[in-house]
């Protein structure tokens, strides 16, 4: 089980000048690491053949190499899931036209990247619900992931819309939020 106080004492330790919001991404990062590496576990404790690699969606050399690997590793690739995205929520007014162009390059230069190297691999790409209802704050992160959902639905693929999960994810902190949301909208929201 990840111990968030531990690596926040660990994190300070090792960036003792860095600020709250610093020891918050460290310890978000670690976490998140964390979660991909019991995921990974488990699937492989289920006899599935699993092999993971990060790398930039936005850099289509880097994904490239990566499914290289993975293919060099396991001999082919079945699948592969895009699940890169960066939530900026806050007033249109308010956003940069370089972080709106960010977030819609991660998820459809990210799919698009995805595509191209995945030679017969198929597509799933976990998307959000506010690509299907929008949400505020979230116009451009919203056109992504409904954009998202036809590119990969039209190749082929799968696209999973989901809402905040509860524990994971970069929504997490907001699922109680998202839930109450969605059942005020007559939708049932499993979180």
């Amino acid at each position: 089980e990840f111990d968030q106080r531990a690596e926040r004492a660990q994190a300070r330790e090792r960036h003792p000048a860095a600020t709250v919001a610093e020891l918050t991404r460290l310890v978000e990062r670690r976490r998140r690491q964390f979660e991909v590496a019991a995921t990974v576990s488990s699937l492989r404790s289920d006899a599935a053949q699993v092999t993971y690699h990060a790398a930039d969606v936005g850099d289509p050399a880097a994904v490239r190499e990566a499914l290289a690997a993975a293919r060099a590793r396991m001999g082919s690739v079945d699948l592969v899931i895009h699940g890169a995205g960066i939530d900026r929520s806050r007033s249109l007014m308010d956003k940069t036209e370089e972080e709106i162009e960010q977030i819609l390059a991660v998820r459809l230069g990210g799919a698009q990247a995805l595509l191209e190297a995945a030679g017969g691999a198929r597509l799933v790409a976990f998307t959000s619900v506010s690509g299907r209802f929008g949400n505020a704050g979230q116009i451009d992160y919203a056109a992504a992931n409904d954009g998202l959902a036809g590119l990969v639905v039209a190749h082929g693929g799968l696209a999973l819309d989901f809402s905040a999960w509860a524990d994971i994810g970069m929504a997490a902190p907001l699922a109680g939020a998202a839930a109450s949301a969605l059942a005020y909208a007559g939708l049932d929201a499993a979180v």
